[in-house]
């Protein structure tokens, strides 16, 4: 079905794309032609400046008004593209003063009319400017100049301004009727030639009373038409100052002598040049619209971006009425600039308009075709140009445009277009136009419903009515036709895609060259034979250009465009049935079978299904359908007829087959889900419409509706408190800690109905002995209303969903607080009451949980302290035993030990009598260490501070003559070196003689010492070295020491 659907859209894109025209624009700007000047010009002429057409020499006129001080003109062959200058007939003005001759040139039909409104003279002894104006006659190819007669102005009171005019600015020529215009001097002049081939005709001044009010620009611009009656010639004037700085236009009733105005502040703001152009145009049957340019209009934001207003005679009013406008796109273009109607162009009897844009794009300029019938019919808004001209290399493009009637004689006008700053004039030529108007098919009475063997067929007549343009006698066009049908079952005989829904066929040459008005080609359309159809076929039939003469270089006048008001495209339906009336009337019946029970549980199944039987005993139903609408219930499962239809909300479902008479569908099952049923489910509603056709009125219906019950028996609600109905509180929960109470509740859906959104309500007693309450938190219920009476707190919540076997936890937390229990435990057990109700629709269940509080002492038993520390005494006995067998207790280095003490021992009462020896001789003491190191092999070592020598060597120094000092805190003291060991002198070493210190001790030599051995260095006592320290010792406390040593041994 999708595939059809992108199907459908890329057939809808094809045709579009074939059937639209892929251009708009009637002229051809690829062999556009380019007109200069025949000799060299300053870049400052301003060929170009005014452009007109003389019919029946086929000459165009070329103006440069500042060409050689005075002005030229030109006189131009369209078909070799060169230009001839022109005679005049004054003298030359002196070098600094333009005379601006050929500042407009308009032409009759044999004539061109042109004046010089800067020509300077002598009035009254003083210079001034008074027009020439000049009527070229033509004569054969050449034109021969004639002077024409200036008129006065007499109304003015100076002699010098009566005389001064500047006619020549503006200019029409209507048939023998020449206006001109004098915008420049004084309020503005316009003096009027009625008939121009008169001899010495003398020109009449254009003045009524309505011209007083007007300071400024009277004759800026004149349009001619029959804008006010049928048939009578009006004139339009206008002044771009007015009255008070709003442009103005003033229309002049020839046959009447009225005049109208046209003036209205909200169009426009001051300074806008409102009426700086003006044209006439046939947009109405029998008058004109007039078209008003305003090319420095602009709205906020913006500057000089133009606009163009078009008036319609109003018979309410008697006098022409605004209808719309038209506005620029681009600052600084001066849109409206020039005005020109082009005549009808494409065969829609409204006259195409031009409008220029001269300084658009940075100055390059550009010409704009819009459709006369659209300025009209469309709103600004939808308006569009048919065809934008900008050429390159232009600057001020559009400065002028004039119409070429009908150079080519194909029936339309070609368009002159002025680039002054380019010296440069070029012209386009005008494609003819032919006009088709597809019309819709019609069926081929006689060839009506022919069959096969892949199904009926029906024929039908695609005819095409042209309009030829009335002066082309060779026509040339190669145009196809594309019928497209849009239709999922039925397609094209002959089609010319692979999808078999399009056909593409080309006119004939023949067609066109006799210029045949209508053209018909047959269609035929086959339709399935048995399977089910829509006899509606939408189609649409669009036409193509071919070979596009707008894509050459050479312009033919032969090749002509489609016509934009034609119908090339069309869209439409058709009917194709098999019913010889016309319209066929099927007699359908409907049947519809549902699988739920007369009282439906909700959830006693998972789904239920309905089918659904359709059957015909009337004539052929092509598009019969039937509409599902299931309410309360979500339909889970459908068959390949049925498909989802957004806009109801339902399914849409489509016989299979083709009903014909006596025959019938059967619809495969419709499957519901009624697992998705919940407890606020009221009903199912079943609703089927059967249509004979899907665009058409119901046929049958039917409605039934199936009545929901629930199931709360197998709802539980239970509830216990944490560690059971009695709680115990401690002395340690009365005086400090407080206790905390838990309620638990559960509720059990057995049953098959998934309940929703139904209440639940929490109550808990009030005691004195009760703080407050929490709840756990879930998201399967919200509990939003809470409220406490004189006896009990309350809490309504909401349960949002309970499936079938599934259970929800409420928590209720009580806190008890301390200091508030004691009293009430002293008499009798405290209680905590709490309840749990649920309502199931009519159904209402509820638990409540009541706890005690009792007091709980807790003493421990003496013989329980006995046993348990007699059991402590029996472990630590058990673990040491162990340890002990392990080893862990035993010394293992014991013998090494005893054996360092001997040594030790032996090592310091040698030093002992060394030292003794060494004080009574005054000699010095051995210097070996005091503390010696053993290696652990009974080998004593020395410290590593010292160096070998002789065994005796002192270590300390001590005065050798102790007599010499008066007390005994003069006495000489010992300093001791750093060891690890002190050692103690063997008691075997005799020091009897060391009991006397104030005998002179007998003068021992010492030995030499060894001369890598350091000198002896004294130690003071009170520093530390290694990591034994010493402290200071006295000498005679250490003889003291071994005196009793001695003694005792």
């Amino acid at each position: 079905m999708y595939s059809y659907y992108l199907w459908c859209l890329l057939v809808l894109l094809y045709t579009r794309i074939s059937g639209s025209e892929s251009k708009t624009d009637y002229y051809h700007e690829l062999s556009m032609a380019r007109l200069t000047a025949p000799t060299a010009i300053s870049n400052d002429s301003l060929f170009g400046y005014s452009i007109t057409y003389v019919p029946k020499n086929k000459r165009l006129i070329v103006s440069a008004p500042k060409a050689s001080f005075i002005g030229e003109i030109y006189n131009c062959d369209i078909e070799h593209q060169d230009c001839m200058l022109m005679d005049h007939a004054f003298t030359s003005q002196t070098e600094d003063h333009y005379s601006w001759f050929g500042a407009t040139v308009k032409a009759g039909k044999d004539f061109f009319v042109t004046c010089a409104p800067r020509y300077l003279t002598i009035i009254k002894k003083v210079n001034g400017t008074q027009s020439r104006c000049y009527k070229y006659s033509s004569a054969s190819k050449h034109f021969r100049p004639d002077n024409l007669n200036i008129v006065y102005d007499k109304t003015v009171k100076g002699p010098e301004e009566r005389l001064m005019n500047s006619y020549g600015w503006s200019m029409v020529v209507a048939g023998r009727n020449v206006t001109v215009g004098g915008p420049a001097v004084y309020k503005g002049r316009v003096m009027q030639y009625s008939d121009i081939y008169l001899k010495s005709v003398r020109p009449t001044l254009i003045y009524g009373q309505e011209l007083e009010s007007i300071q400024y620009n009277f004759g800026y611009s004149i349009a001619v038409g029959h804008f006010l009656r049928d048939g009578v010639t009006s004139f339009a004037f206008s002044t771009p100052y007015g009255e008070v700085g709003y442009g103005k236009i003033l229309l002049y009733d020839e046959k009447t002598k009225k005049w109208y105005s046209i003036k209205d502040n909200t169009i426009d703001r001051v300074g806008s040049l409102y009426g700086a152009s003006m044209c006439s145009a046939r947009l109405e049957r029998t008058r004109s619209a007039l078209l008003v340019g305003a090319p420095a209009h602009a709205a906020d934001q913006q500057y000089d971006v133009g606009a163009v207003y078009i008036y319609t005679f109003s018979r309410d009013s008697s006098n022409m009425k605004l209808q719309s406008t038209v506005y620029g796109q681009k600052d600084g273009s001066y849109f409206g600039y020039t005005l020109a109607s082009l005549g009808d162009l494409n065969g829609d009897g409204w006259d195409e308009v031009a409008i220029s844009a001269p300084y658009e794009d940075d100055d390059r300029g550009a010409v704009y075709i819009y459709s006369g019938k659209h300025l009209l019919t469309k709103s600004t808004k939808e308006l569009t140009w048919l065809q934008r001209i900008q050429p390159e290399g232009f600057q001020a493009f559009g400065l002028s445009v004039s119409i070429i009637d009908d150079y080519d004689e194909n029936g339309c006008n070609e368009l002159a277009i002025g680039a002054p700053n380019n010296n440069m004039v070029v012209v386009l030529r005008c494609m003819a136009t032919i006009t088709f108007r597809v019309q819709k098919l019609k069926p081929d009475k006689e060839k009506l419903r022919s069959t096969s063997t892949t199904g009926p067929l029906f024929k039908f007549q695609s005819c095409i009515d042209i309009e030829y343009p009335k002066k082309l006698k060779h026509i040339y066009a190669n145009v196809s036709v594309t019928i497209a049908i849009i239709h999922q079952n039925c397609k094209l005989k002959n089609a010319t895609d692979n999808s078999g829904t399009v056909l593409t066929h080309y006119i004939p040459v023949h067609v066109l060259y006799n210029k045949t008005t209508k053209y018909c080609r047959d269609v035929t359309i086959a339709t399935p034979l048995e399977d089910t159809y829509d006899p509606l076929v939408h189609y649409k039939i669009s036409m193509t250009l071919h070979d596009d003469p707008r894509n050459h270089s050479v312009f033919n006048q032969s090749r002509v465009v489609m016509s934009d008001s034609g119908d090339t495209s069309i869209t439409d339906s058709v009917s194709i049935n098999e019913c010889s009336g016309g319209e066929c009337i099927p007699k359908l019946y409907l049947y519809v079978k549902l699988s739920f029970p007369p009282s439906y549980v909700i959830g006693s199944s998972k789904t239920e299904s309905m089918n659904i039987k359709v059957g015909n005993s009337g004539d052929v139903a092509y598009d019969a359908c039937f509409y599902v609408d299931v309410k309360g219930v979500r339909i889970k499962e459908w068959p390949r007829s049925c498909n989802w239809d957004d806009g109801r909300d339902g399914l849409k479902c489509r016989p299979l087959v083709l009903l014909r008479n006596n025959t019938a569908f059967d619809n495969d099952l419709i499957v519901l889900d009624t697992q998705s049923l919940r407890s606020n489910d009221e009903s199912v509603k079943v609703n089927v419409a059967l249509f004979n056709r899907c665009d058409g009125n119901v046929s049958k219906t039917f409605t039934k509706v199936i009545p929901l019950l629930t199931d709360s028996t197998g709802v539980t609600v239970k509830g216990s408190t944490t560690g059971g109905d009695v709680v115990n509180v401690t002395k340690d929960n009365i005086d400090f800690t407080g206790k905390q109470v838990h309620h638990v509740y559960s509720i059990h859906n057995n049953a098959s109905t998934t309940w929703v959104n139904f209440s639940m309500i929490i109550t808990l007693k009030k005691q004195p002995y009760i703080n407050n309450y929490t709840r756990n938190i879930e998201d399967v219920y919200d509990c939003t209303e809470f409220d406490e009476t004189n006896e009990t707190y309350l809490a309504k919540c909401i349960v949002n969903i309970l499936k079938p076997n599934r259970k929800i936890e409420v928590i209720l937390s009580i806190n008890l607080p301390p200091k508030t229990l004691g009293e009430f435990l002293k008499v009798a057990g405290a209680p905590v009451v709490s309840r749990l109700e649920i309502v199931l629709g009519k159904d209402t269940k509820s638990y409540s949980i009541k706890s005690s509080l009792l007091l709980y002492n807790v003493e421990v038993p003496l013989w329980i302290i006995i046993a348990a520390s007699l059991v402590g005494l029996l472990l630590l006995i058990i673990i040491g035993f162990i340890l002990h067998e392990c080893g862990c207790l035993k010394r293992k280095n014991k013998e090494r030990l005893q054996e360092l003490k001997r040594n030790v021992r032996r090592q310091s009462m040698r030093r002992t009598m060394l030292l003794r020896e060494s004080v009574l001789n005054s000699h010095t003491i051995d210097t070996r260490p005091l503390i010696e190191k053993s290696d652990g092999r009974n080998n004593v070592q020395s410290g590593q501070d010292m160096p070998p020598q002789a065994p005796h060597t002192a270590q300390a120094q001590i005065e050798p003559n102790i007599s010499q000092y008066d007390t005994p805190d003069q006495k000489p003291k010992l300093t001791l070196l750093d060891s690890d060991f002190v050692t103690i002198i063997p008691e075997q070493q005799s020091i009897t003689k060391a009991c006397s210190s104030t005998v002179a001790p007998k003068p021992t030599p010492a030995p030499k010492p060894t001369p890598a051995s350091p000198p002896n260095k004294m130690i003071n006592v009170d520093s530390t070295s290694g990591s034994q320290k010493l402290n200071k010792i006295s000498a005679d406390v250490i003889l003291g020491g071994l005196q009793k040593n001695i003694s005792n041994q």
